[in-house]
């Protein structure tokens, strides 16, 4: 299509010229079929010019959404800790395909409809065509010249713009915090946020001066070219070695071949300036990350979890020092250990692959150890969603568990925004609904009844200690309550783990 688009451009620059030949020599008829015919190849022109662009945009929009797809992927595995770019989502999805997808295909378009005009131009006067052809290249020595600072100015301004909206999003997340601690860290925050602001802002203006500077340098060879061309062609005319109509033709087939190679050389500059945010969607992730934890699936009898020297390393600090851990099918378990001790690094460990970890883990599966956080995640979509997570064929055990556990007065079909304002204990509850509805073959539950008044705190405690799986529960408080109610307690000290019988 993008062919055809190109052809009956240049078409239309021969006929026009051929109109005015018919006109001057009184052949009306034939001005009249001339002018049918142009007036069906810009109609041709018109369709295939929609279609070309539709289906451009089409391929920019496919090759968009398998790249953030394969980023989704990346970012999707990536630790906890790790920052995630989600301007790679929105802002610079959008930059990238109006910049490099679009951009591209305007290059091949344009390339096409100059190579038109080159042939349309041997056609009328082989003299004209060549001049025609070694001006307008001029343009296309612009990305060559600028290329490089375009490239950097862009990388620039990318990396600012994560920085920016890193620190943004930090500061403002964090704002109950510094603002505890009066003007003078509010003034340091303050300070901090201009000073990035205005690099961020900065990197843009050059980035985009940049761009400028290269649009008016190629127009500006593009008009020297128009210059050198219509000099050559005012100089034939008066040799009579081209007519009028042919001027006409030269004329506007100009536009076809001055024009496109200047957009194409414009449109080469945002394809370069573009490249750094692609490579940010396609770089790959560090193998440094792998975890050290060797997991083994399988038949282990009796047993739900088996651990044998287990490591938990954060920088050159050990958290957690040859664990071993054994945990029967059934049994009831707590964890308990100070603050810091490394209950939680633990429970990840367990349950995902953790940096720093090392060491063996034996379980039925993969995902048969289930950690729920004490401070959850609950997603932006409907309550029932955020319990089943788009699995119907858990919604009746999901309802029958909301319902126990005293959620059945909820809106199950809303949707769980911050204005639904849910409580910390509906947030914790509707996180261990969605860990239990699938019957995990061990689940480990953080401070389940915390952020629960006594009743609700009962209810959910009596069914985790009921349930066939096996269950170790994180507190943080004196293990008394617990110990008759248990079959082991776990101790963490001294980033030793000890397993000590009840009773």
């Amino acid at each position: 299509m993008l062919l055809i688009y190109a052809i009956t451009n240049a078409l239309f620059g021969i006929l026009l010229g051929s109109i005015i030949d018919v006109v001057i020599s009184n052949a009306f008829m034939n001005a009249l079929k001339y002018l049918g015919i142009t007036l069906a190849c810009l109609a041709m022109n018109s369709i295939s010019g929609l279609l070309a662009w539709k289906t451009a945009y089409s391929d920019g929009r496919d090759q968009l959404v398998r790249i953030k797809e394969k980023r989704f992927d990346a970012d999707a595995s990536k630790e906890r800790s790790e920052e995630i770019d989600l301007t790679l989502y929105t802002d610079k999805s959008t930059y990238l395909l109006d910049k490099y997808f679009m951009a591209k295909w305007e290059i091949v378009y344009n390339i096409l409809l100059a190579v038109a005009a080159i042939l349309a131009l041997i056609h009328i006067n082989w003299i004209m065509c060549v001049v025609a052809v070694v001006v307008s290249a001029l343009p296309m020595l612009v990305p060559k010249l600028m290329g490089k600072r375009i490239s950097a100015n862009a990388k620039d301004f990318a990396q600012n713009g994560a920085k920016y909206s890193n620190l943004t999003r930090d500061y403002l997340n964090g704002r109950y915090e510094w603002r505890k601690y009066g003007n003078e860290v509010g003034g340091q925050i303050k300070s901090r946020f201009h000073q990035q602001n205005y690099a961020y802002e900065n990197s843009r203006a050059k980035n985009e001066f940049g761009i400028y500077k290269a649009q008016v340098s190629t127009g500006v060879l593009g008009n020297i070219g128009f210059i050198v061309v219509f000099g050559v062609g005012a100089l034939l005319s008066v040799k009579g070695i081209i007519t009028a109509g042919s001027i006409v033709s030269v004329i506007q087939l100009l536009n076809y071949l001055v024009g496109p190679l200047s957009r194409a050389a414009g449109a080469k500059n945002r394809v370069v300036a573009a490249k750094p945010v692609l490579e940010e969607f396609m770089k790959k992730e560090s193998d440094d990350k792998q975890t050290g934890v060797l997991r083994e699936v399988g038949n282990l009898g009796d047993k739900a979890l088996e651990v044998s020297n287990l490591n938990i390393i954060y920088g050159t600090n050990p958290v957690i020092e040859q664990a071993s851990l054994l945990l029967l099918k059934g049994k009831k378990y707590i964890l308990n250990g100070r603050s810091g001790s490394g209950k939680t690094s633990l429970a990840r460990a367990l349950s995902e692959c953790l940096c720093g970890a090392s060491g063996n883990i034996k379980t039925k599966d993969l995902n048969s150890v289930r950690y729920i956080e004490q401070q959850p995640y609950i997603f932006h979509c409907s309550v029932i969603d955020n319990v089943t997570m788009y699995r119907d064929e858990y919604k009746e055990e999901a309802y029958s568990l909301l319902k126990q556990f005293g959620l059945d007065y909820l809106d199950y079909d809303a949707i769980c925004e911050e204005e639904t304002l849910l409580s910390g204990g509906e947030r914790y509850r509707i996180s261990l609904v969605r860990g239990l509805i699938d019957r995990p073959d061990v689940l480990i539950v953080d401070e389940p009844t915390a952020a629960l008044d006594g009743e609700n705190a009962r209810i959910v405690f009596e069914y985790l200690m009921g349930l066939d799986e096996t269950v170790l529960v994180i507190t943080h408080e004196d293990s008394a309550y617990y110990e008759n109610k248990v079959d082991s307690v776990i101790e963490i000290s001294e980033h030793k783990v000890k397993m000590l019988e009840v009773g």
